[in-house]
């Protein structure tokens, strides 16, 4: 609880500024075929800033300028899930497959509009789990650390203009994840991504001041801590 004061005070919220209504086309219609796959309740989770704007348009949370259009998912290892040809239905949107040889993943750019990423756990992500996904998916997840704790604490939420519900990180979860990536997270160097990085505090201290509000998250909350290494505490 310390960390999310500290958080607050560090950036400054001050107000809460007009928040848009609705998503952008290619986002609902992400979520809508992702729905139509029945990927939401098997594993997948919206993560990242486009999860945070749901928490905005969906849970309360006070807005925050989102500059990215990229549309970042987590997956669950292992995946018990249905099959599904992830490259077939991200390709029908538009979207093409590129392999990025940095991070030994692939991901989906749609020239122009946007970008969708798919991640695993690390630490579940072994080889065997891997082939299973890239067989039953048709995907190639990219490895980040300590993503199994916003997929362990997921809710589902409606979301505007979407028929199915889709499965979110609960804010808890997506506080201290935002804290800890902040930091330590990968794919990040102070001297380049100093946006990045403030943008990470920046929704931190806004989605902490949503769970200051209900005791029951705030309860959440300390639970999540409490069960963190020593070291990430």
């Amino acid at each position: 609880l310390k960390a999310v004061k500290d958080a607050l005070r560090q950036v400054g919220v001050t107000r809460v500024e007009q928040r848009p209504i609705g998503f952008p086309d290619i986002f609902r219609q992400l979520l809508e075929a992702l729905g139509e796959a029945g990927l939401w309740h098997e594993g997948l989770a919206l993560i990242g800033s486009w999860c945070f704007n749901v928490y905005v348009q969906s849970l309360g949370v006070a807005f925050f300028p989102l500059r990215t259009m990229d549309f970042d998912f987590g997956l669950r290892i292992p995946y018990t899930g249905p099959s599904a040809n992830m490259d077939a239905l991200l390709t029908g949107l538009g979207f093409t497959p590129r392999i990025d040889m940095g991070y030994g993943k692939v991901d989906y750019v749609l020239p122009g509009v946007g970008l969708v990423e798919v991640f695993m756990d690390r630490a579940q992500g072994t080889p065997e789990r891997v082939r299973e996904i890239q067989q039953r998916l048709a995907l190639r997840p990219a490895p980040v650390t300590h993503l199994s704790l916003l997929l362990d604490h997921t809710i589902t939420v409606k979301v505007h203009g979407v028929h199915k519900a889709i499965t979110v990180p609960a804010m808890p979860a997506f506080l201290v994840h935002r804290l800890i990536t902040a930091r330590f997270g990968e794919y990040r160097d102070a001297a380049d991504n100093i946006y990045k990085i403030r943008k990470d505090y920046k929704q931190a201290a806004l989605t902490a001041r949503r769970i200051l509000e209900e005791p029951d998250l705030r309860a959440e909350l300390a639970v999540i801590i409490g069960s963190l290494p020593e070291d990430l505490r």
